[in-house]
């Protein structure tokens, strides 16, 4: 039973780079060898920011007498960045899943269906700790050397470290769902704590070389501190220099918390994920009703299943608040943007525009929409709508959602840049142009590659061929236009250049359109 049922989890976890439509078969190998490609390439260059992180605390630390430290620091990095990529999949997969309620009511113990959902979590955390612990130890062989021992500890702490981050995880993704559910839109809670984390994220980013250089300046005070007050940690980079008994001592603490917070989660599992909480009820207050048009409506419908659901705005409608803050930063910054304009008038302005479309790329609310219809996809096709109209409010919406973004910053930085009136056009126009060309990319590959029988929003969303198709479609244009112009710049002028590109965006666009207006309304009346 339990191997069915752990097989039946990864099997979700994974249906969205395995399904097309509904019911069908495995697409193949090339899909997996797409999302193969571009996995490899974020780990490699994520693995590369450790490296050189490490890098920087490895000798000065190692000089001082302090490697278990240089150790502690990678174990707290690693816990950290796995919890908080963790968290909200805790929430969504333990205590929020769609199948909860029919699980619960099987014949099937609690402990197993809530072991089937943590499985795939640990390896998600174990991912996580790896992106940080395997370049930490690959510094720390290539600038210090390592015996055999230290490998056999590393490796051994490499997968019991999830367990502690896992544990975490689990605690802090029940609270999540607490109090989440106690607030009347939770939606909020979700996006300000995601907000404040990409705030400090993007914060200490740039702060990078200071606080690596403050870290080494107080090891000393840094080091009593976190054996007086987290001991673990401790205990942790202690068993990384080779350590048995710090290790055996890391093992039963790790082992003994996760444990605790199995068996605590398993005896109360039914009981947490049946539960009904809730913020007090809104009172009923008669109002008149309102006829729309049946496109209103139905952009409403898509307007509603956007906003109320926080894990789809963040993944898909990040750009917006990329665009928003990379208009304010311009205004903070806005004497560097005038002098590198000075230097560069010509450079300068259709480089800002490519940014404003690159950004603009990054949303992609078209891209899972007729995905996150899921079971519910036969409500829309009994309705007295034509497909077209279906598509137009899903085109529509993603059009809604980045375009006033997207003009508020031209504007911002046509304003600061002070720009001709023939780049003040293109600045206004190109990036709706793209925004919309880029809906257009995802709901068509959405329509060809859809993916109904998710579990959890999370997986349609974070995990969809589609999404990552569009995703590297629309980064990609405007990186290969940058790329041809380095070799047609001494032939074409920028503004004979960018209105080849605008020309072939809107070519493109055209066949997008009408192919949805034609054979994509068919395929979403008879998915």
């Amino acid at each position: 039973m339990l191997k069915t049922l752990i097989k039946k989890q990864f099997q979700s976890f994974f249906a969205s780079l395995m399904r097309g439509k509904r019911g069908s078969k495995s697409k193949g190998k090339g899909t997996l060898i797409l999302f193969a490609v571009l996995m490899i390439y974020l780990v490699a260059f994520f693995g590369w920011i450790i490296y050189s992180m490490m890098s920087e605390l490895c000798m000065p630390l190692n000089l001082l007498g302090l490697d278990w430290l240089y150790f502690t620091y990678a174990s707290i990095m690693a816990t950290v960045l796995a919890v908080i990529g963790s968290v909200f999949m805790a929430q969504s997969q333990l205590f929020e899943a769609k199948d909860n309620e029919l699980m619960t009511s099987l014949p099937i113990p609690p402990k197993y269906i809530l072991l089937c959902r943590i499985i795939p979590l640990y390896f998600q955390n174990l991912f996580f700790e790896a992106l940080v612990l395997i370049p930490a130890f690959a510094v720390f062989y290539v600038n210090v050397g390592a015996e055999a021992l230290h490998i056999v500890c590393w490796l051994f702490l490499l997968f019991l470290l999830p367990l502690l981050s896992l544990g975490l995880t689990c605690i802090l993704g029940w609270l999540t769902a607490l109090i989440s559910s106690r607030t009347r839109n939770k939606n909020i809670f979700t996006i300000v704590f995601s907000l404040i984390f990409f705030a400090v994220y993007f914060y200490l980013y740039s702060q990078i070389g200071n606080i690596l250089q403050n870290l080494i300046s107080v090891s000393y005070d840094i080091s009593g501190k976190i054996k007086a007050y987290l001991n673990l940690f401790y205990q942790i980079g202690t068993s990384c220099t080779g350590n048995i008994v710090s290790l055996l001592i890391v093992a039963l603490i790790i082992l003994v918390f996760f444990t605790a917070v199995y068996a605590v989660l398993s005896r109360s599992y039914i009981r947490i994920t049946t539960s009904k909480r809730g913020a007090a009820k809104r009172k009923y207050r008669e109002k008149v009703l309102k006829v729309s048009s049946a496109e209103r409506a139905l952009l409403r419908k898509e307007r509603m299943c956007f906003t109320g659901n926080a894990i789809y705005m963040l993944n898909c409608g990040l750009g917006t608040l990329l665009l928003i803050a990379g208009a304010v930063f311009g205004i903070i910054y806005n004497e560097v943007l005038s002098e590198l304009n000075l230097f560069m008038p010509d450079i300068v302005p259709p480089a800002i525009c490519l940014i404003i479309c690159f950004i603009c790329s990054m949303n992609c609310v078209s891209a899972p929409s007729v995905s996150l219809e899921g079971k519910n996809l036969w409500i829309i096709q009994s309705l007295p709508v034509s497909g077209w109209q279906i598509l137009k409010g899903k085109l529509f919406l993603h059009f809604l959602v980045t375009a006033p973004a997207a003009f508020i910053c031209s504007v911002v930085f046509i304003i600061l840049l002070n720009t001709t009136p023939i780049m003040t056009v293109f600045m206004l126009v190109i990036p709706q142009i793209f925004l919309f060309f880029c809906g257009e990319i995802g709901l068509c590959i959405n329509l060809k590659k859809p993916d109904f029988g998710w579990d959890s929003v999370a997986i349609a969303v974070k995990h969809s061929m589609s999404v990552v198709l569009s995703l590297l479609i629309g980064m990609g244009i405007p990186s290969i236009f940058c790329v041809v112009y380095i070799f047609v710049a001494s032939v074409l002028s920028i503004e004979v250049y960018i209105l080849i590109c605008l020309a072939f965006i809107l070519a493109l666009g055209a066949l997008f359109f009408i192919w949805l207006k034609k054979r994509g309304a068919e395929i979403i009346e008879f998915l």
